[in-house]
């Protein structure tokens, strides 16, 4: 994800922290630059993702699995687009007088068009149905699967626990308060590199054994636990 120039300069190193050539510093700064290698593989694994859930809407025959497939298709989808800075072309430098800003001003502006504004506003509720309401229609029994040991459930626990640790490295901790940045970009980086990798563990498992049948399996497990406890 491209920095805009006022975060790209609040992470600039310090000269105290610049790296000789050559240095485990420059070598990490480079790997895990913005735009470097990490960043392209994880596009690349959230483009996977996404095609995986193509496949599962290709392949599995209930309903639910299919919509569920079709739901992490978008969501990976989005995750690439917005890591792609994808929204920066809707804005109207792109799209000129069609464009839309993501400032409340632009929203609140006596001079922008109420109809362009009624549309992106339907764009963006329609965008935000199509996320929210086939989470709410598949209701996976989240509980169960993961105190059931599901390995799918857990790889995608796994994925949302480091998405939530990268956002930490680089917006609480990556600000250079404590250590050098490169070494939290690092981390940030690394953390959002494994994330695909374990959704996309998660939907391969989907794929072979859906949804329906892991969650029966998971309640077996969790009452044959039960039953020997008793």
């Amino acid at each position: 994800m491209r920095l805009d120039e006022p975060e790209a300069a609040a992470v600039e190193q310090p000269s105290s922290w610049a790296f000789e050539p050559g240095s485990v510093g420059d070598w990490l700064s480079r790997l895990t630059h913005e735009d470097g290698l990490f960043e392209y593989t994880q596009l690349g694994l959230w483009g996977v993702c996404a095609l995986l859930g193509v496949a599962m809407v290709v392949r599995l025959r209930a309903l639910r699995d299919r919509v569920f497939g079709a739901w992490l298709a978008l969501v990976s989808g989005l995750i690439v687009a917005r890591e792609a800075d994808a929204h920066v072309y809707l804005n109207p430098e792109t799209l000129g007088e069609l464009g839309v800003r993501y400032r409340i001003d632009w929203w609140l502006s006596g001079e922008t068009s109420v109809g362009l504004r009624a549309v992106w506003a339907l764009v963006f509720v329609v965008l935000g149905a199509a996320l929210f309401v086939p989470a709410w229609w598949v209701s996976p029994r989240h509980k169960t699967l993961l105190l059931g040991r599901d390995r799918a459930w857990w790889c995608f626990f796994a994925s949302g626990l480091l998405i939530g640790l990268g956002w930490l490295m680089d917006d609480i901790l990556g600000r250079g308060q404590f250590v050098p940045p490169v070494y939290t970009q690092a981390m940030e980086e690394s953390f959002e590199l494994v994330a695909p990798t374990a959704f996309a563990a998660a939907m391969v498992m989907l794929l072979w054994v859906p949804l329906g049948v892991r969650e029966a399996r998971a309640a077996a497990r969790r009452e044959k636990k039960n039953t020997r406890s008793v």
